[in-house]
């Protein structure tokens, strides 16, 4: 078949080319050259795909295998969906253990004051450090009250 030109193709493939140009923008002679380099691909490395399934029309799908194939991968998706849920389930206890046995752990009247004096000079860099004040803990120390915004009954039981 090596220089044989074919001049006319069948009207299905005639049907199919048109098609396919109008529904991807290309021209008819685009459309051909990539249908006739994916045939060659698929010839080069015929040995690397196996057998083909016989087609039913134009689904491309074998006979009977889409609705078990979606089946199939339905199931795959609820089980990947189950499995990640119970990580996240695992993660979420383990990180609730950690924070309750570091808080068991801490002194109640502890400091960080590396800490605090990060957060001192970054409200030393805002234009409007006054939002964000101070409050004296029990120690006589002051420390961040950006806590104590989120409710007013918190902010008092802090400052007392």
């Amino acid at each position: 078949m090596d220089g044989e030109q074919v001049q006319e193709l069948p009207d299905v493939l005639h049907e199919w080319i048109e098609a396919r140009a109008e529904e991807t923008g290309r021209s008819r002679e685009e459309v051909l050259a990539r249908a006739v380099t994916v045939a060659r691909l698929i010839d080069d490395h015929d040995e690397a795909l196996g057998d083909a399934a016989p087609l039913d029309g134009a689904a491309g799908t074998s006979t009977g295998e889409l609705p078990e194939r979606i089946a199939d991968l339905t199931a795959r998706v609820d089980d990947l969906d189950a499995e990640l849920d119970e990580k996240i389930d695992d993660v979420r206890s383990r990180v609730i253990q950690v924070k309750r046995e570091a808080d068991a752990k801490a002194e109640a009247d502890h400091d960080h004051p590396k800490l605090r004096e990060a957060t001192e000079s970054v409200d030393d860099l805002r234009p409007n450090s006054t939002t964000w004040g101070r409050t004296s803990s029990r120690s006589g120390r002051t420390s961040p009250s950006w806590r104590s915004r989120s409710t007013p009954a918190s902010r008092t039981t802090r400052r007392s």
